[in-house]
């Protein structure tokens, strides 16, 4: 399978790149993971951008999780997210734009969990592919000790040194 049908985006910022997608994409399910504050801004930014708004959840209690549908776009805060959740809608693909590179391992082990337990198929991941301060993980290694081999026919390395993206990588990442 090439084309999502759902995507969990963790740590979306303020949305711009979910709402090129939802708007592209009308029968895509999308969900947010995202800090407790920046999820204020991610809803208000999506509420306004969206051809069809309509249907946005901010989620604010893991009651409101539990009863959420996958047909809405739903905004989760970080602080609700464990490696036990398990929503109640289908993920299979996970969008990651800068965030893992910056995860300690036990931040990127309780995705893990999160991402087994919701049977998620596969990350794309556009990050750096090595650790460079003490905190950081190599989450490259961790994902790949845990099943998520890179499909080497969907990954392409990014070297654009004025715009500090050099060492980063456009990764697909498939659960075995």
């Amino acid at each position: 399978q090439t084309q999502p049908n759902s995507i969990l985006e963790i740590g979306s910022g303020f949305g711009k790149l979910a709402s090129i997608i939802i708007n592209k994409n009308h029968k895509l399910n999308y969900s947010v993971i995202e800090y407790p504050s920046q999820s204020l801004v991610t809803y208000f930014y999506l509420k306004n951008k969206l051809l069809n708004s309509n249907n946005i959840n901010l989620l604010s209690k893991i009651d409101q999780i539990n009863k959420c549908k996958g047909s809405n776009i739903n905004i989760i805060p970080s602080i609700l997210i464990n490696s036990k959740l398990k929503l109640p809608y289908e993920i299979d693909t996970i969008l990651n734009i800068e965030s893992f590179q910056h995860m300690e391992s036990n931040d990127i082990y309780n995705y893990l969990n999160f991402f087994d337990i919701n049977n998620v198929k596969r990350i794309i991941s556009f990050n750096r592919d090595f650790p460079v301060y003490k905190s950081e993980t190599n989450f490259y290694k961790v994902f790949h000790d845990n099943g998520f081999i890179v499909n080497e026919n969907y990954s392409v390395d990014i070297n654009m040194k004025n715009f500090s993206l050099n060492g980063h990588k456009l990764s697909v990442f498939e659960k075995k």
